[in-house]
């Protein structure tokens, strides 16, 4: 008779820590990292953006509007590698774009 009552003993135990953990909150080891660097956006910018839906679709897109599709959104990569933008690869659509 004695056994179920250490039975009983042992789960009211058991209970009874799990209960004060939730209550004191105790801190695990898990979660003692030191602090890290923020978290980058996945998505920056605001550029508007054109999905066309099939292969047919792009071709007409391209055909049709290729002069606003021809610029480079200006970059600070731009800015500092090109003067300013200033080199062919960088610069907006344009007669100096033609020209080059």
């Amino acid at each position: 008779m004695e056994a179920p009552s250490l039975l009983v003993l042992a789960v009211a135990l058991l209970a009874a820590l799990a209960i004060l953990s939730r209550i004191f909150n105790f801190p695990s080891p898990a979660n003692k990292f030191p602090p890290g660097p923020k978290p980058w956006p996945i998505i920056v910018g605001s550029f508007p953006v054109v999905i066309a839906s099939s292969a047919e679709m792009a071709k007409q897109l391209l055909k049709a509007h290729d002069h606003i599709f021809a610029s480079r959104p200006p970059t600070a990569a731009g800015k500092y590698t090109t003067y300013n933008c200033c080199n062919i690869t960088w610069a907006p659509y344009g007669p100096y774009w033609r020209q080059g």
